[in-house]
């Protein structure tokens, strides 16, 4: 769990400690996603994905909190100790999905990086979304060529369905609260987005 404040940096008590925390989040850009499906992924890394990720968290959701950007800066740095497990494959193995969650979230907790647990339930559904929208974008020009990336695209759209659902239960019991009213905002440009 990140326990620092907003804007803080690494204690330099143990520079050793910092050098080294530098070095597993600049590695983490460097991991190869969708490395069961080559062809899908293009040899898109976690840094390419997390870029294209924070431009829509920007577009679709510029009010998110500090904790958010964060955790969405690192949210797959914890692959390092794990590798990318293809998302469908976790979709449809809750087991192992909990299980690669609680190995990432140790592996970022002890980066001293914000966790998905530190993250409210309006976060946790909008970055699951945002992050699996950036799957859905990447795969969309491909699925008419590959079979692979049509079956990821499609994962990807019923797993988006799914949380929005989550998320719109969830916004319809806050009524008037203000992330609410924000989370809605974002939450229908993302079902637009799911249309070719």
């Amino acid at each position: 769990m990140d326990t620092r404040s907003v804007g803080t940096a690494l204690s330099n008590d143990d520079i050793a400690s910092i050098h080294k925390a530098v070095e597993q989040r600049l590695e983490g850009g460097d991991i190869i996603r969708y490395h069961t499906a080559p062809q899908v992924g293009r040899n898109q890394t976690v840094g390419q994905h997390t870029w294209r990720g924070m431009v829509l968290l920007d577009t679709i959701w510029p009010a998110a909190s500090t904790t958010v950007w964060r955790y969405f800066l690192y949210h797959d740095v914890g692959e390092l100790f794990t590798g990318d497990v293809p998302s469908p494959v976790k979709w449809r193995n809750k087991e192992l999905h909990n299980q690669l969650n609680l190995m990432e979230a140790e592996a970022l907790d002890k980066m001293s990086l914000p966790t998905f647990e530190d993250l409210d339930e309006y976060e946790q559904l909008l970055v699951e979304m945002i992050d699996v929208l950036e799957l859905v974008l990447y795969c969309r020009p491909v699925v008419k060529m590959l079979p692979k990336a049509k079956e990821v695209h499609e994962a990807g759209i019923a797993r988006i369905w799914k949380l929005s659902i989550a998320l719109e239960l969830l916004i319809k019991e806050a009524v008037e609260n203000p992330i609410a009213v924000s989370a809605r905002k974002s939450l229908n440009i993302i079902r637009s987005m799911l249309s070719p």
